[in-house]
Order: C-alpha cells, then structure tokens, then sequence
C-alpha cells in the first residue's frame, strides 16, 4: 500500500462520500440511514459511526484498509481524528482498558453473512498489533505465544464450528466470547474463549443446499494416502471421486453441497493442523486421536439399519453397507468386536424403567427400537460426541492460554504475576437473527439470544442514557423505543413455583379466559413449556405426538398474547408465530421435542465409557452422566445465554459494532436497498441516531473533567491555577472555569452545548468535545514550548557564567587588536604586530 505521508495509508485521504457520523444526517429516518450507506459503500467506504457505534456493511469484496501501516495510523488516535474503521474501535477499547483499568467489551451483532467473524478476527489482530512489549526476552516470547494462540485459533474454531450456509460460506454455527487478559502496562498475559450454542443439529441434518462443518471436507479431501489409510478412508463410490472424497459418506452429502467456490478444503486442512498444534497445544497422538473422531463420525453416519422382527416386535439389524461402516468404527475406536456388538446392541435397544406397584422398586427391561428409531440414536450418539470433541479443542486452546501466563507466576525480579491482570478485553461473536423457509427448535434458540443481546443494547444505548440525564437533572426529551422483554419474558419466564401439572393446569384454565393481552408472571415461557412436556412424556420414543401436545399447550397458554399467533387450527399443532424484535417468525412445532431432549442414553454412555474404546474414552471418560429425560437442550440455552449476558453485564465499558449484510447475492460492492432498510429497522439504528440527537455524545465525572482539561486555563495566563490540582471550591467550579476560558476561543463552547449535572458534566456534539481536546493539545503545546525555552535561557546563563574565569584582557585584544597595536606604538615601542591568540566565543 502506497502512502500520501509518511504513516499515513493513501485511502484515508480519498474525499469522503456522505456522513462520517448518522448522527449529523439532515434526514435521521430509515431511508436517510440506508442512502447514506449506499453511497459510501458505492465510494468503498465500508465503515460509518453512529456516535460511538460503527456501521459495517459487508462488501464482500476485499478492500485495501488493513495492515500494519494502519494500525499505526489508528493508533493512539481519537475516533473522530481518523474515518470510521473497525480499528478504531479496537483503538478506544485498548486506550479506555489502559487508561481506566477497566473490562471493556465488543459486541459485534448482525444476520448470518453480516460480516461478524471477520470484523472479530480484525479487532483480535488489532490489540495483539498494538499491546504493549515490554519485558525481558523470556518473558516478551511469552507475550508473543499468548498472542500467536488468540490469532491461530480462529482457523482452528472456524474448522470444528464453522459451515457453509445458503447465506454464507464461512458461517459461525456457534457463538464465542474471546477475552484478553492484561497487566496493568497493557501487555497480555492470557486469555480465555468460551463457546455458545453449537448447533449440533448440522452434523445429522444440514439444511438443503448447504455444508455440514468445515472440517469433515477438509480431511476427506485432504489427498494424504497415509492419512486416507489410517483414517479408514476407502476406495472411491463412483467413478471420478477421490478415494474416500465427501462422496463417499452420508454425513457429507446429506445437504447437497460438498465445495465451496474458491475454497481449497485441502489447503485448510493443513491450516488446521497447524492450529492444532500451535493454538491448542497437541502433538502426534492426540492430533492422531482427534482426527481419528472425525473419521469415526463420517463412518458412524454410513451405519444403517433395517427391519427385523424381535420377539414380536419391530427391531431393527444392520444392512450389509452399515456392517462394513461398524467395522470400521471399531478399528478407528481401538476396538474390537465386543465394543462393535455392544455398541449394535445399545443402538437397536433401549432400556426403560418401571415401578412396580405395591413393591417399592423399579424393574429394568430391555425394548427393541425400529429402525428409524435406532437411526435416531445413531444421530443422538454423533451429535453427543461431537459436542464433546468441540468442547474438548475450546479446552486445549484455554489451557495452552493459562500455560502462557504461568511462568510470569513467582518471586523472581522483573516478572508480573498472573494476579496483576486488571483488565481485560472481549469481543462477542456470535450467529445473528435467522429467518428461513422453515424454522424450527434451532432457530427459536438462535433468535432468543439474539432478542437478549438486542435487549443489552437497548439498556445500555437507549434506556441507560435517559436514565443517567434524569438523575443528573438535566433537561431531556424522551425517545420512544420498543423495550423487548416482554417478548424475551414470552421465550424463558419460568415461575418460581415451577411448572408441576397443577401449576401447568392452572396456567391454561386462567388462559381460557381468552382476555390476557399479554404475559402474566404465572404464564410460563415457550422454552419451560417444551421442558415440561418433554419430562411429561419422556417415555414416549417417537416425537409427533409430543410435538402436538407442546403446540397445543402453547396455543392454550399464549393464544392471547401480542407477540404470539398459533396457526393450524385451534389445536395450534402446526405452529406459532412470534414477534421478534426483528419482524414476525414462523415456527413449526415439527421435530421440537426430539431436538429439546438431546441427552445421550445411558446404555450408549456406557459403551463409550469402556477403557477400550480408544478416542471416545477420552471424550466421555469422567464426565458426570446426564439422564436423558432430566436433560434438556433449552434449558441448557436457557443457562448458557444467562451466563453470556452476566459477563456482558460485568463489563464497565462495551463497544458495538453493527454489522449489515449488503445483498442475497454476495455481489461485490452493491447494497440491496429493502434488504438493508429491513436490517437498519431491526437493528434500531435510527432510534439510536435519535437518541445521540437529542442527548450529549461525551459525559465526565467533574474531576475526571477537570484533571484531563484544566490545562486550558493555560491559554487565558492561568499558569500557577493550572499546575494546582484544584484551586477551587469544588471540582464542578473547575470546570466552569475551564468552560469559560475555552469560550473565549471556541465559539461552540456555550450553555447549551456543555451543561453542568449533579456529579457530571455532559457535551451534545462530538465536535464540540473534539475541540475542547485540540484545545488541550495547544495548551500543552504551549507549556512544553515554555519548559523548553525556560531549559535553553538557563543553558545559556550558564555558559555565560563560565566565561567570567576567562581574562578580560583576552576579549579585548582578540576583538579589538588594532587598538593594542597603536596603544603600544605611541609609547615608543616597536610597532611590528604580533599573532595574538583569537577566543572567537558565540552567544
């Protein structure tokens, strides 16, 4: 990239295309937002503000604003000293963790193809570009691994947790929350990553048209005879496919899709195993035995089943193609024939539990399953150890990350311990709202956390703001917005009392009444609901029956609610709809219950716990056992999204990024117009344009003010006042002070603009605040200049003082010799000149 000046990329002086900030547009409403964005992205301009919030609108098309000579560019710059960037977010995050030692946090939201990972991937490259290297070698290599981990674990994560999607190709079917941890000099020291919702539902059932995850394409065509052998990688299924290519297994195909354009899953795979290696720490046999997994799970998907009838029942016995793909699953397990008959067994049989009356004990039997029910458990089993491997790698990559900070731990000179972390840094990302043709349990998970994180943002922008200006008593005009708990309170309320049936049957008498208008607090959420069917009829195997029964209870419970319509008769069997805070969803009932109850039996717990069962020992070996019908995958979301928001919530300082995906057909540089305004509308981008419009864009508690600003009293001749730390009476008078002396140079600096609370001081315009800061800087300016001519007037005294030990006589004769020579001549003496030495002396 060629540079204008020096440390200055060339894009940043192209002419900017519309508003910087949203918040200065002449037209704040949604077709003002959506033309703006338009014309700056026509300008390749990717990046807008709203106040402290970036608007990143995906291109996808790679622009030529990232490196090291921009991140130099952003560094230790204001945001409104630089055009919007996604740097620049990172920037303020950096400085305020640095400066404050606080937590801060980067929420980074949108739909699936938004831009998320990538915005997170540039935030992540950003702080470890900047961060402080400080230290002795040993210890500054050690800062250097626990960097090298953060930025190698994204193509691992990506690998295990990403999938091509009909709306991305590189889709995070997972969410993850990375934090970096710093000492109080701002050098990392470690870090964490924790995972959210896996959507182990892809490893089974991928959409139509889509991938299932990276990894199971990249390893399949990874071309390594040796690997292909020891993975059990056989001979190819058709003419023209690579010997044991994605072709070859269900588990691949069962989308429809098996490439990606563009992507060479072979070049990844040796990405990955580098990742491997470097971010989670693994070496030969433990990479050997993850990959092994992978095999055994595109193997297990090839085990099926058929017909047979099993002492009168219907039971189920493999085909000939799923004994050979059992066989298999056996050698990659280090196995043998036991654990594949053990395993045969506990797929086709199910055991259940009965009490027997009058004896106070329950029997066991066994029941045999049919074959679309041992297919289930076949699915219940990949999904579970999948699950586990995925938790197995976040694991590694944590532990390698406490490793890094470890040896800083002791008494020896010049180390810091691992205590003095003081702050720290998290970027959110995580899949966004989603609306397909046919939603189900999946995506009424993935669009409850998303109303929560909409509900973080509403508190924190929107709420938070109106609330701090009525109690410092400043005058303020509410903003109207759409407070989205009632809808969340409509997904997960769960009454104290719990949900027995006498609560449940209460529930529905109140609600045939037919006049609640909305959720009482006695109405339990759509998820408890689906909980509390499922342990009413755990026992039964197939799942139409108990998805009826969940839609008519949430038909009963909710029919009158606003934010809920059933559909399919009064039964409301079909489905419901529910209004989100991104628009109205419809979601069909089908398959709900068997995706709730997503535990492992315990029959297949036990054959996976055998010391013999090699990689899979390692997975489910010492881990507590979870009955099947006490396990629910919603009350786990429910659990996982809580925690997610209380770390959230632990953050003093959190950023957003708004990410916006431009157009349905990934063309370059174009902007869908509808598409756009759909997502500015859910995204509450013009209440929060409103919001910064009608309150202060900067706020400051007075002393903080004070301390940062009363070098402005510099200008006016306030020398001695400044170099005080407060003169007087309080630190509120200060700043008045400090106001009044800037409102002699800057004529935006008035009453309306800087206005005065309880405990803070508050600016409306960004501009306003900016100049007061370039007021600062010339004060300072100004100081130094008085230091340093203080420091040279003293300097030279100095050296005029050292000239009094030199003879008088030798100034006198070295600037005046003529005179020496006639004096001396008119007394009789010889008048030939003499070389007389020369002191040629500078002032």
């Amino acid at each position: 990239m060629s540079s204008s000046l020096k440390g200055r990329p060339a894009w940043v002086d192209a002419a900017s295309v519309g508003s910087d900030d949203m918040v200065l547009l002449t037209k704040p409403d949604v077709s003002g937002v959506v033309s703006n964005l338009e014309s700056r992205l026509r300008a390749s301009m990717m990046y807008t503000y709203i106040g402290h919030v970036l608007v990143c609108c995906n291109p996808y098309h790679w622009l030529p604003i990232y490196g090291e000579e921009t991140v130099q560019f952003y560094a230790h710059k204001q945001r409104n000293d630089a055009p919007p960037h996604i740097y620049g977010v990172a920037e303020a995050a950096f400085r305020a963790m640095v400066l404050e030692e606080e937590k801060q946090c980067v929420i980074i939201s949108g739909e699936s193809g938004a831009g998320k990972t990538e915005a997170s991937k540039h935030i992540q490259s950003y702080v470890a570009a900047v961060s402080s290297k400080v230290g002795d070698p040993e210890t500054q290599a050690i800062v250097e691994r626990v960097k090298q981990v953060f930025l190698q674990s994204n193509p691992l994560l990506e690998a295990f947790g990403n999938a091509k999607t009909l709306r991305n190709d590189n889709s995070s079917r997972f969410g993850k929350y990375f934090e970096l941890q710093f000492d109080r000099f701002g050098t990392p020291i470690g870090g964490a990553v924790s995972t959210y919702l896996l959507e182990k539902k892809r490893v089974t059932k991928p959409n139509q048209g889509e991938r299932n995850f990276h990894i199971f394409y990249q390893m399949s065509k990874c071309g390594k005879p040796k690997v292909q052998q020891s993975l059990g990688f056989g001979p190819a299924s058709k003419p023209g496919d690579r010997p044991g290519g994605p072709e070859a297994f269900e588990l691949a195909v069962a989308g429809g899709c098996v490439a990606i354009e563009g992507v060479d899953d072979s070049a990844c795979f040796e990405q990955t195993l580098g990742a491997m290696k470097g971010a989670a720490g693994m070496r030969g046999r433990e990479v050997d035995s993850v990959l092994k997994t992978v095999a055994l799970l595109l193997h297990l998907s090839q085990v099926d089943f058929e017909a047979l009838e099993v002492r009168g029942a219907e039971g189920s016995e493999l085909t000939a193609k799923g004994a050979a793909a059992l066989e298999r699953v056996a050698l990659l397990a280090g196995a043998g024939a036991d654990f594949a008959g053990a395993l045969l067994h506990a797929l086709t049989h199910r055991e259940l539990q009965t009490s027997a009356p009058g004896l106070g004990h329950s029997e066991t039997f066994e029941v045999p399953l049919n074959p679309a029910q041992a297919r289930a458990s076949r699915g219940a089993l990949a999904k579970t150890v999948y699950a586990r491997l995925f938790e197995l790698l976040v694991a590694k990559v944590n532990k390698v990350l406490a490793q890094g900070a470890a040896p800083m731990v002791g008494p020896a000179p010049g180390r810091r311990c691992k205590q003095d972390a003081k702050s720290s840094i998290g970027v959110l990302d995580i899949y966004g709202f989603e609306v397909l043709t046919t939603n189900g349990f999946e995506q009424l998970c993935i669009n409850y956390v998303n109303e929560r994180l909409q509900q973080i943002f509403i508190e924190l922008t929107l709420q938070a703001e109106q609330e701090e200006y009525a109690s410092e008593g400043l005058a303020w005009e509410p903003v109207p917005y759409f407070d989205n708990q009632v809808v969340c309170d409509l997904v997960d309320l769960k009454p104290s009392s719990g949900l027995g049936s006498k609560a449940l049957m209460n529930c529905r008498q109140a609600a045939a009444t037919g006049k609640q208008e909305q959720q009482t607090p006695s109405q339990p959420g759509i998820l408890p609901i689906l909980d509390d069917v499922c342990k009413a009829l755990h026992s039964r195997s197939g799942g139409q029956g108990l998805d009826a029964k969940f839609g008519e209870t949430v038909a009963q419970l909710h029919g009158g609610h606003r934010h809920l319509v059933a559909r399919g008769g009064p039964s409301g069997s079909q489905g419901f709809t529910v209004q989100h805070y991104a628009g109205p969803v419809d979601y069909s009932v089908e398959g709900f219950g068997e995706a709730n109850r997503d535990g492992l039996r315990a029959e297949l717990e036990r054959v996976l716990e055998r010391p013999g069962s090699g990689p899979l020992s390692t997975l489910f070996h010492g881990q507590a056992r979870v009955s099947s019908s006490s396990f629910t995958a919603g009350g786990l979301i429910r659990a996982q999204c809580a925690s997610l928001v209380a770390a959230l919530r632990e953050c003093p300082g959190v950023h957003y990024v708004r990410c916006i995906k431009s157009n349905d057909r990934r063309a370059a540089m174009a902007l869908d117009l509808d598409r756009c305004a759909h997502q500015v509308k859910y995204l509450g981008l013009t209440e929060n344009i409103r919001v910064r419009r009608a309150g202060f864009c900067f706020r400051a508690q007075f002393h903080r003010f004070y301390d940062r600003f009363r070098w402005i009293l510099l200008m006016r001749g306030g020398t001695t006042i400044a170099l005080r730390r407060n003169p007087f009476r309080s630190d509120r008078d200060g700043c008045r002070a400090i106001c009044k002396a800037a409102a002699q140079t800057l004529s935006c600096v008035t009453t309306e603009e800087c206005q005065f609370g309880r405990t803070k001081i508050f600016v409306r315009k960004p501009e306003t605040y900016f100049a007061l800061d370039r007021l600062r800087e010339r004060a300072v300016g100004f100081l130094a200049s008085r230091i340093q001519r203080g420091w040279r007037n003293f300097r030279g005294r100095k050296r005029c003082a050292s000239f009094n030990t030199v003879n008088s006589n030798s100034f006198f004769v070295a600037y005046y010799p003529s005179k020496v020579i006639r004096s001396k001549s008119a007394k009789g003496r010889p008048s030939t000149p003499r070389a007389h030495p020369v002191t040629r002396v500078g002032v």
